[in-house]
């Protein structure tokens, strides 16, 4: 009730002010108006990620969030607004995203980022929608945890893999790059994937990753 008050107040003023300013906006120059236009038409910076792990490891996470924001700035705010930490951990079997740390961090291998800049980019969209999906149930069920088939299930799985091709085809990524994620996406969405004993296991991946 006090948020919509809130908005409301905020909502007066801002019409008040728009009126009392129409007659100092007529006052100014074309080349002022052009200018101020501009300065109300700048966009909110990104949440800045932080990058843990060698200088080339920053380096090649660095070119993959440029990417990000060069081909997509809506998937780029989405990876900005669920992901705090990008670190580097030695082991493939431990890499992932936790998104119930304090900071939602995702964990990345040298697998990760050996093929080139356009896949390390999209697995970072990838991860991110997993946050995203946790991120979002957590809002709207603030005193419930989160089921892991919310954010980790073959539905989530789908959800992030659409978005993680969507990506790569609109970043024009090679042909192989594609028929890969589809040839995953394939074994992934067997049945026989999603067992109980698949789902304890990335359980347990999960809870190793956060004692560490």
């Amino acid at each position: 009730m006090e948020t919509s008050r809130r908005g409301f107040l905020i909502g007066f003023v801002s019409a008040a002010l728009l009126g009392s300013n129409t007659g100092a906006q007529q006052n100014k120059t074309p080349a002022q108006q052009s200018a101020a236009k501009k300065q109300t038409q700048q966009p909110m910076p990104a949440k800045k990620i932080e990058i843990i792990g060698s200088n080339n490891f920053k380096q090649e996470i660095t070119k993959a969030l440029e990417l990000i924001k060069q081909v997509s700035p809506q998937d780029y705010k989405m990876v900005t607004d669920n992901i705090q930490i990008i670190r580097y951990v030695k082991n493939h079997s431990n890499h992932g995203v936790l998104p119930q740390l304090q900071k939602p961090t995702f964990d990345v291998s040298d697998k990760d980022i050996s093929h080139c800049t356009m896949w390390t980019a999209s697995i970072i969209i990838h991860d991110a929608y997993h946050s995203k999906l946790y991120n979002e149930y957590k809002q709207l069920n603030p005193n419930k945890p989160v089921p892991d088939a919310v954010w980790m299930g073959e539905k989530a799985e789908k959800q992030c893999m659409d978005v993680q091709k969507n990506f790569l085809i609109k970043a024009k990524a090679p042909k192989n790059l594609i028929d890969y994620i589809d040839k995953v996406s394939n074994d992934i969405f067997n049945p026989q994937y999603w067992t109980s004993k698949q789902l304890a296991s990335m359980k347990k991946i999960e809870q190793e990753q956060r004692q560490r």
